[in-house]
């Protein structure tokens, strides 16, 4: 059996040491930068303070053959546990920004010739910024906010749902902005949002998980601000009744097409998880970012990853 070192102390690391351990894995040895109940309850834990020596330490002493990175916020341990000779499910620093940054998966998709997949955007930087994403938010109407970084779901904010109007998307643009941020605007597209995740190993192997759709906002109805998730729904077989067999195709096309590009750019395999939120509707198929829910008329966009 293999002993497996988790990264992580949050609820999702939670979920992925339980599937460990139903799995029959050898044993967990799990690290974070808090306490966590449950994750103590399944596996040997311990508190690291991000101390790359401490933690290669700990693992090694347990005979932990492969490392998994829980929260976003651990993926800049992932090049020390290389250097130190473990196997690592996650993206290193050359590769990662395809998880963490809107704005340059943006571009990117842009330079490799994939912009009909991304919504209308812009990207603005900064207090220098506010003049032209104020333009922008006041000539598109109905716009989507988003912090450029990760900030657990709850960052992106889309006129009328959660800013009532145009002032309020202006104000929420401009005090990030004026916090020297950087953000994207995207024209609000319409349609059917589903999420295709996979796992990707150095080889460019990726294995597709099946399709889910994801419960994002706070209240019943699709309603309330937006969160990390508050659940989601798949099927007995890999897609969902409403999705067609050919947009689940496209989907894994373009996620392939993706992550062969960042390999081809950066001369490093993209290795670990990846989740690419899509939408299908106004003609075409979008590449949001994240999360909606079932059966119904999204009224957000988002595109891979950050959220």
């Amino acid at each position: 059996m293999v002993n497996f070192g988790v990264i992580g102390d949050d609820a999702r690391t939670g979920a992925l040491i339980e599937a460990l351990v139903g799995s029959g894995s050898g044993e967990i040895i799990a690290a974070g930068t808090r306490p966590n109940p449950q994750i103590s309850q399944m596996a040997t834990w311990n508190l690291i303070n991000g101390n790359e020596d401490l933690l290669a330490e700990l693992l090694k002493s347990r005979g932990a053959e492969i490392a998994l990175i829980g929260p976003e916020k651990f993926l800049s341990l992932v090049d020390g546990l290389n250097a130190r000779g473990f196997k690592v499910a996650a993206p290193s620093s050359l590769t990662s920004w395809l998880e963490l940054d809107k704005a340059r998966l943006i571009r990117f998709m842009t330079e490799i010739g994939m912009a009909e997949f991304i919504p209308e955007s812009r990207i603005f930087s900064g207090p220098k910024g506010k003049a032209s994403a104020f333009r922008v938010i006041e000539q598109w109407k109905e716009a989507v906010i988003k912090p450029a970084g990760l900030t657990g779901g709850k960052g992106v904010k889309i006129v009328p749902d959660q800013l009532a109007d145009v002032k309020e998307a202006k104000k929420y643009a401009g005090s990030l902005l004026e916090s020297g941020e950087t953000i994207v605007v995207q024209k609000k597209v319409q349609g059917i949002e589903f999420a295709q995740q996979a796992f990707v190993d150095k080889y460019g192997c990726i294995i597709f998980a099946p399709v889910v759709q994801d419960y994002k906002q706070l209240l019943i109805g699709d309603k309330g601000p937006n969160t990390g998730s508050m659940g989601s729904i798949n099927n007995s077989s890999e897609s969902l009744p409403f999705i067609s067999e050919s947009a689940v195709k496209q989907s894994r096309k373009i996620l392939g097409a993706i992550i062969a590009a960042v390999e081809g750019k950066t001369g490093e395999p993209y290795i670990g998880p990846i989740y690419g939120q899509f939408m299908v509707g106004a003609g075409r198929q979008d590449f949001p970012d994240r999360n909606k829910r079932a059966i119904r008329r999204s009224r957000g966009n988002k595109y891979l990853a950050p959220a």
